[in-house]
């Protein structure tokens, strides 16, 4: 009885930790959306901004919270429950390193491929208004690493809520309204070109984001370091989870 007690104790704890900074998130998200709005106005800088930004954010949602971390938790959880850190730690840090380079070549490529993402995604501009079809091409290049940070930082959070960490990943997602109400407040009337210094200002929010969740990486041992091990049992694991017909999801169990 003692035990379950303090379980659900503990549960309590985590569940309001988790409820409080998703509050705190979302009304510093509110402000900022508030504060964009108010800058944007309407028309076709509004359009090109968000247009601009559904795209990183698609991107970071199939990758960085979706089957990645479905795939990550359950095999990590899985070391931590039979008292092995060290495979823990080696399994993390060779994704990490794995993720962070896909990442990087991902990142490599949108900047390049910009405008052909933009036509697919957003073809509409190019033919009835190009200036803001050349405006959404410059804001995606900009916020296009917002990607590579955020799919990092989902990953590092994932680790740390398996190690009993709710807080701070909850909160760290708030970095992106943070940075862009700093911005739009202190900083907008000095920018030379205020809309990509806005776009910027995402990419930055994603950086901090990351930055945010490394303190307590390295407070539980799990800093990231290069561990290139592409063969690691582990990794394959989780790279079969995104082939279902090679039985990914079987392997994960």
């Amino acid at each position: 009885m003692v035990g379950q007690r303090v379980h659900v104790q503990k549960f309590v704890r985590h569940a309001g930790a988790v409820s409080l900074a998703t509050l705190l998130s979302r009304i510093l998200g509110y402000v900022r959306d508030a504060l964009v709005a108010s800058v944007l106005g309407g028309g076709h800088l509004t359009d090109a901004f968000y247009a601009a930004f559904r795209l990183s954010n698609l991107f970071r949602r199939m990758l960085g919270e979706g089957p990645l971390s479905t795939a990550f938790v359950p095999i990590f959880s899985e070391h931590l429950a039979k008292r092995e850190p060290k495979e823990a730690r080696d399994f993390f840090q060779s994704l990490f390193t794995a993720l962070g380079l896909l990442l990087l070549v991902l990142v490599g490529v949108g900047l390049l491929a910009s405008p052909l993402i933009v036509s697919l995604a957003a073809g509409g501009f190019k033919s009835s208004n190009p200036d803001t079809f050349d405006l959404t091409v410059t804001l995606t290049r900009l916020m296009f690493p917002f990607l590579f940070f955020v799919c990092l930082a989902a990953i590092s959070s994932a680790a740390l809520n398996a190690l009993g960490h709710f807080f701070i990943p909850a909160l760290a997602p708030a970095m992106l309204s943070v940075t862009t109400i700093v911005y739009i407040v202190c900083i907008k009337q000095w920018a030379m070109d205020p809309m990509q210094g806005l776009a910027l200002s995402t990419t930055v929010g994603g950086a901090l984001h990351l930055a945010m969740v490394w303190p307590l990486l390295r407070r539980e041992g799990m800093a990231p370091r290069w561990k290139w091990n592409p063969g690691h049992p582990d990794i394959r694991r989780v790279t079969l989870w995104f082939c279902p017909p090679c039985g990914g999801s079987r392997l994960i169990k």
